[in-house]
This record gives structure tokens, C-alpha cells and sequence, in this order.
């Protein structure tokens, strides 16, 4: 990371949220006896599921080693890049479920404590509700944490993953309108296809602008 920064101008990290562990996950002996060791947690699988204390404890701690793995690449960067920022995608349903942590190892009230930015992908709503009821509950549920809003970064799609069809113009400008209604400070899209000019480079200019240069 130290030497990819020395040669790559960059202004930020992404990372993204493929680095999870679920509830049955890091059970080797290793990862049993360090956390039996550093964390003072049973070193055997069975007894830390057996209670929920005991497994919401266990996830919080790989929730933290994760962020803290990051933070140390992030802080490699720096050495060449001071001013950089940095991003962490979360899943949906352990801002709008907080329990549900077990499952992912990710935290958003964590992630505040590590990230400038924490990206949440409205995609996970195509098929489970309304866009427009995802995006309010994922808005107001970051308003439960300090600077939760101001560091949230939702990403809408701009193609239906699982039809693969273009999200419509009209569609997409309205769910811009309704975020930035809502107090979203920072919003994002995904994929960017240039060459097929979606979402339309025309609304685009329309709504996103790059910050003043000196």
C-alpha cells in the first residue's frame, strides 16, 4: 500500500463490503485460542453461539478487527498521501437492524468511529419494497447517530441488478430529489456507463458538481 500510494495520486479509499465475516465465520483453532486469549471469550464454537451475550460479543470484536486491519492500510497510504479520505461500504440491514450485526460484522455506529464516509447501496431495495420507503428508512435511521447523516453516502443503482434493465431517467432524478429532501448530504450512483450515456451525463450535470478548486 506504501509504495502504490508513492506512485498513484489519490484523494480517498474505498473498502469495500465484501470485508465481512458472518456468524459462523473466523472459527479456526487460531482465531478461537486469540480470542480466548485477548478477548477472554470461550474458545470453543459451540459455547460462544450458546448465549447471546457471548455471540454479539464475539461479533463486535471482529467487527472492531476488521476497522482496525483498515485503518492500519489506510494509515500506510497516508505516509505518502496525508490528506486522503476514507470510505467503507456497509449492507443495508445492519443500519436498518442493528442486530443483525452478527451476521456481516459490520456496524454503522462502528464504522463512524473509522471512516470519514460510510456507503450504503440502495440496491438491496429492487426486490424487497419500494426504492422511495428504503431510501427514507435508510435516512432517518442514520439520524439516530451523531454526524450519522452527515457522513452517510448512499449509492442508488442506476441499471435493476436483477433484471439488468436501465433504471429510467425519471425514476432516477425523483429518488436524487428525494434524498436531498430527506438531508442527504452525499449521494452517489453505480454502474457508470459512458458509453451508453446512463444514467444520462445531461441530468447528472444537473445535480452532482465537483467541489471549488483554489
Amino acid at each position: 500500500m506504501k509504495i502504490w500510494a508513492g506512485y498513484c495520486n489519490v484523494d480517498g479509499i474505498l473498502f469495500h463490503e465484501d470485508g465481512m465475516l458472518s456468524d459462523h465465520e473466523d472459527v479456526s483453532p487460531e482465531a478461537l485460542a486469540f480470542g480466548h486469549d485477548v478477548w477472554g471469550l470461550p474458545d470453543q464454537f459451540e459455547k460462544l453461539q450458546a448465549a447471546p451475550k457471548s455471540r454479539m460479543e464475539w461479533t463486535k470484536h471482529k467487527t472492531e478487527l476488521i476497522s482496525q486491519f483498515t485503518d492500519e492500510l489506510a494509515n500506510r497510504v497516508r505516509d505518502n498521501r496525508p490528506g486522503i479520505k476514507t470510505v467503507r461500504n456497509l449492507y443495508a440491514l445492519p443500519l436498518l437492524k442493528p442486530e443483525t450485526e452478527q451476521d456481516y460484522a459490520q456496524s454503522f455506529k462502528s464504522f463512524l468511529a473509522h471512516y470519514n464516509y460510510i456507503a450504503v447501496s440502495a440496491a438491496a431495495f429492487e426486490q424487497t419494497k419500494k426504492m422511495s420507503q428504503g431510501l427514507t428508512e435508510l435516512s432517518v435511521a442514520t439520524t439516530h447517530y451523531p454526524e450519522g447523516l452527515k457522513k452517510l453516502v448512499i449509492e442508488l443503482p442506476a441499471v435493476n441488478w436483477r433484471t439488468r434493465e436501465k433504471t429510467p431517467s425519471q425514476i432516477f432524478i425523483e429518488q436524487l430529489e428525494l434524498l436531498k429532501k430527506l438531508g442527504v448530504h452525499h449521494i452517489g450512483y453505480y454502474p457508470d456507463d459512458v458509453y451508453l450515456d446512463q444514467p444520462r451525463l445531461a441530468d447528472l450535470q444537473k445535480h452532482f458538481s465537483l467541489p471549488p478548486q483554489p
